[in-house]
């Protein structure tokens, strides 16, 4: 189905309406990645709600999740967010062609890290042509940041129906 997005306010409106008929408190965002405009503007709506929300979702790792951002969209009432970094190999990056850099993750687990929001990372390894050096790279992306990570997933790749490397499994060496 095509993806639609909800206003700020009308996101706003619904989580205060849940949170009365339910006396819920904390909600998880559920969807593959909210933008960080997104994030900002639902923030806008939350600040300074009573009674005070708090909130948990994905993120891309790009360079909108700025160090002021994720001040704001703590202040909001963001508590948990989880970043789909996928891999530390800029090689495996572009194959996977998410528009995803390394050195973006790194400063989007730094700045929710210092905002006070507990960041999860989820990353895979055993994509197509992917080597052993690779894949540790990975894990060394992992360790070195650990200070900061709260949670992370490390899965192995799947071959999903509807995915680039199904629609072209040559080009990825399958």
């Amino acid at each position: 189905a095509p993806y639609r997005e909800r206003s700020p306010e009308r996101v706003a409106s619904d989580l205060d309406a849940l949170a009365a008929a339910h006396g819920a408190g904390i909600f998880y965002l559920s969807e593959d990645t909210i933008s960080p405009a997104h994030l900002s503007g639902i923030s806008a709506e939350l600040r300074g709600s009573s009674p005070r929300l708090r909130l948990a979702t994905d993120l891309r790792p790009e360079k909108a999740v700025t160090a002021r951002a994720c001040r704001e969209w703590a202040d909001a009432g963001l508590i948990a967010t989880a970043l789909g970094v996928e891999s530390a190999s800029p090689r495996i990056l572009r194959l996977m062609r998410k528009g995803l850099k390394t050195q973006d993750a790194d400063l989007a687990i730094a700045n929710l890290a210092e905002a006070g929001v507990a960041v999860e990372v989820m990353c895979f390894t055993d994509f197509p042509t992917e080597s052993l050096n690779e894949a540790l790279e990975t894990i060394r992306f992992l360790e070195r940041r650990s200070d900061r990570i709260s949670l992370f997933m490390c899965g192995i790749f799947s071959l999903t129906h509807g995915s680039a490397v199904a629609a072209d499994p040559e080009a990825f060496g399958v």
